[in-house]
């Protein structure tokens, strides 16, 4: 019973991109299979939240460092402008399938950081991340199978975010089985960079707001 291994940001992006997406179960009627497939997306991610609060012991906070509120405000940002209607549900959809692309990131920056450190991630872990970029695999076979049969088929939102998906998996695909990752070094140098520029800001503008011997703000 651990969560070791396990980004937490990474199940925070899927439970809100799986509410964002599937917010159409309070618009209108549905076939009670495609209610219960949502219903079942929703409720797995929350359990997954619930699994971290129950063994928050086991969860290793120094290695899922990546920044996921960040992919989340820039998917937020262009989705108004990319959507098909200027309409919120969908907005939202559109912001969920962009999301998506990245909601792994932070698992394989998780991942990346522990093999660096010299302690792997677990089994499990690494087969769930497997199935996870499997999965998403064959929905790229969906949308390739659904194109030969619809020329005027077309969703860019939900293909680039398989497009950035599959990326992410091939690399730690060729990392878990050869040691070999074009992204691993690009990826931990950016998410460095990013706490480095976070750093500096507290450093800057928070000292107005911090406590006498306080050196950094404390964020709930």
């Amino acid at each position: 019973r651990s969560v070791a291994g396990l980004s937490l940001r990474t199940q925070c992006i899927y439970l809100t991109l799986y509410v964002s997406r599937y917010l159409d179960l309070l618009d209108h009627l549905q076939n009670a299979y495609l209610v219960f497939h949502k219903i079942y997306f929703i409720s797995t991610a929350l359990l997954a939240l619930l699994c971290f609060r129950c063994w928050r012991d086991t969860y290793q906070k120094d290695a899922d460092t990546c920044p996921a509120l960040s992919f989340a405000l820039l998917a937020l940002c262009l989705a108004p402008w990319s959507a098909a209607e200027d309409k919120t549900m969908e907005i939202l959809w559109t912001w969920s399938q962009s999301l998506e692309g990245f909601a792994m990131v932070p698992q394989y920056v998780c991942s990346y950081r522990n093999a660096v450190s010299g302690a792997p991630d677990p089994w499990g872990v690494s087969l769930w991340v497997c199935l996870m970029g499997t999965y998403r695999f064959f929905y790229i076979l969906n949308w390739l199978f659904k194109k030969s049969l619809m020329q005027h088929y077309w969703d860019p939102h939900s293909w680039f975010g398989g497009f950035v998906n599959l990326c992410f998996f091939t690399d730690y695909v060729l990392f878990l089985l050869f040691g070999i990752s074009c992204l691993r070094r690009a990826t931990l140098t950016v998410d460095d960079g990013l706490h480095a520029v976070g750093e500096d800001l507290r450093e800057r503008f928070g000292g107005c707001l911090l406590s006498p011997g306080q050196r950094y703000l404390e964020i709930a």
